[in-house]
């Protein structure tokens, strides 16, 4: 009876489409239980490592500077000392944030994730963090549900598509978990990994945050308690125009921090140090600001600093300097390679911002803010939102957080500003892939959108010179060279019969180039696609070959040439395009 069982379902995984698509969100809700359980185990393992360094070895170590209490520096420096030279040597994508490598995998590496990725980014994340670097756990808690995903989608056999949807489902399980915020957290994975709401994409993602959800709700306590906040019922027309200002405000903002972290980057990977060595330099840096503000939240993921800033009543323009340090302290942390997210740390930038900017306008239009206290709440949002362009997800996220539907028209507000002004600004660039932009692999707002529906047939390379397979070998080198293409398609009648690469030509004697025909030197098993082929699955075939062109042909014709397309080429017309 079981072998009947087990016929039956496999028949039904094969042939019925409802049938696999029950079985993806059972595989899913598998997923996203690992994931939850990985974003507890990162929980519990953060709060043993900041016992070990700041409950122990601060008071070992501890001795003062000029009133200073230099410890602060080092504790820092020692969890880089055992992080990096673990993860540069094991798992380099276990290093920054880790949302923007999850999406390097997922979208240019056909959802390929080394499963070794999982436990090492977990424990980098608990040492830095524990530490006193200044990271947050959402971005490893992404990555690792993300890499739970790919590792059942890969022992399944799953398709890359396939696959993708449970990397959504682990990502989505673990942010939902950790911030006990199913809605938000499944919003916010759907906006940043498959910006789709089909039936068959979204439901296993959001069946994911629901079962993320509850295990957080058991067992994990929910971070920045948002909730003691007293919001106001309705606002004023003139408040609304305030909310505007305070959008536009917080957005440049949000910009400034993109750039910032982009140009950081870019400088460290100019000083040509051996890539261990960097997270070790911006540890240091961030201890030395920790140093100097100890207690105010510039380490670890700032919660405690959210906190106090709430619960103090605590105001002032000065704010916004707590903001800056805490956004130089997260790109000397993450940007030099330190394994820690940035959600965590943009919205402590947020509420300091807020705050900040808030007590400067109240100032500018006396009487008409009835509670500055909204704007640390406001300024979380829509700082988050503008940097990380993902408005929707973070708007839920924080609505759930704070618990109270009078957030939600300001917030819609504020948000929508900041967002649309960002995108203007940064032509979509992402606070989240920095690093691909510098691997000149880019990812913006709707890099993954675009690859999922656009035809492939719209970025062939343009005027190609076709080889004849009469041709002589002498008469093409030329050609050839000029043409700087890894593979020329010869065509017979119409249709392609082969290719010839450089390798081809090597294998061609100079004084045998006159007598040699391309027919007899030329590769005949080409990896070929049919023109309609999806963007994305062109890049999943090209990683599936271990090639970087393919020849695409007539939908109608599989042998009918249609045009060539080149990774290099692609990839440089991305770079060069302003998305929509």
């Amino acid at each position: 009876m079981a072998r009947d069982d087990s016929r039956l379902i496999k028949g039904l995984m094969q042939k019925s489409p409802r049938g696999r698509w029950f079985y993806i969100n059972a595989i899913g809700v598998l997923v996203a239980a690992c994931s939850a359980c990985s974003a507890l185990l990162l929980k519990l393992a953060m709060k043993i490592f900041h016992v070990v360094f700041f409950d122990i070895l601060l008071d070992l170590i501890s001795f003062s500077v000029g009133g200073f209490n230099v410890a602060y520096l080092i504790l820092p420096v020692i969890g880089a000392l055992i992080v990096s030279p673990i993860l540069t040597r094991w798992a380099e994508s276990a290093k920054g944030g880790g949302v923007g490598a999850l999406m390097e995998s997922f979208t240019y590496k056909r959802a390929d994730v080394p499963a070794r990725v999982w436990p090492l980014r977990l424990f980098g994340a608990a040492v830095t963090i524990g530490s006193g670097g200044s990271g947050g756990p959402e971005g490893p808690v992404i990555q690792a549900g993300g890499t739970v995903g790919a590792l059942f989608g890969s022992l399944l056999h799953f398709t890359p598509n396939e696959k993708r949807i449970l990397i959504a489902c682990g990502a989505s399980a673990g942010i939902s978990a950790f911030f006990d915020a199913p809605l938000g957290g499944s919003i916010l994975i759907m906006e940043l990994l498959i910006p789709s709401f089909e039936f068959f994409i979204t439901i296993p993602i959001m069946i994911a945050g629901v079962v993320g959800g509850i295990i957080g709700g058991l067992v994990i306590e929910p971070g920045f308690a948002l909730a003691t906040i007293s919001y106001p019922a309705t606002y004023s027309i003139a408040e609304y125009g305030i909310f505007i200002l305070f959008g536009s405000i917080i957005g440049l903002l949000g910009f400034c921090w993109i750039k910032f972290f982009l140009l950081a980057q870019k400088g460290l990977d100019r000083l040509k140090l051996h890539p261990a060595l960097l997270p070790i330099i911006g540890a240091a840096l961030t201890g030395l600001i920790i140093m100097f503000v100890p207690g105010m939240g510039i380490e670890a993921d700032g919660e405690a600093g959210i906190e106090h800033v709430i619960t103090s009543g605590f105001l002032g323009v000065s704010l916004c300097l707590l903001g800056l340090l805490k956004m130089l302290a997260t790109t000397a942390t993450v940007g030099s390679g330190g394994s820690g997210g940035l959600l965590a740390p943009g919205l402590y930038m947020g509420c300091m911002f807020g705050g900040g900017v808030a007590s400067l306008l109240d100032l500018l239009f006396p009487g008409n803010i009835q509670s500055i206290d909204i704007f640390f709440v406001l300024g979380m949002g829509t700082f988050f939102s503008a940097a990380s362009q993902e408005p929707i997800g973070i708007m839920i996220l924080i609505i759930e957080l704070a618990d109270n539907a009078g957030l939600i028209l300001p917030l819609m507000t504020t948000t929508i500003v900041s967002f649309s002004l960002v995108w203007l600004l940064s032509r979509g660039q992402l606070i989240y892939t920095t690093r691909q932009e510098i691997k000149r692999m880019p990812i913006r707002t709707d890099t993954i959108t675009m690859y999922l529906n656009t035809s492939v047939s719209g970025y062939i390379v343009r005027d190609v010179e076709p080889f004849r397979p009469e041709q002589r070998v002498s008469e093409i080198r030329e050609s050839f060279a000029r043409q700087s293409l890894p593979a020329v398609p010869v065509l017979q009648h119409g249709k392609a019969i082969g290719v010839i690469t450089a390798g081809d030509l090597a294998k061609v004697a100079p004084e045998a180039s006159p007598v040699t025909t391309v027919a007899a030197v030329m590769t005949i098993n080409f990896p070929s696609i049919m023109s309609f082929t999806k963007i994305q699955d062109a890049l999943d075939r090209m990683v599936e070959l271990g090639t970087d062109w393919l020849v695409l042909l007539h939908p109608g014709d599989q042998h009918a040439y249609f045009g060539l397309f080149v990774h290099e080429q692609f990839m440089h017309k991305m770079r060069m395009a302003d998305f929509i």
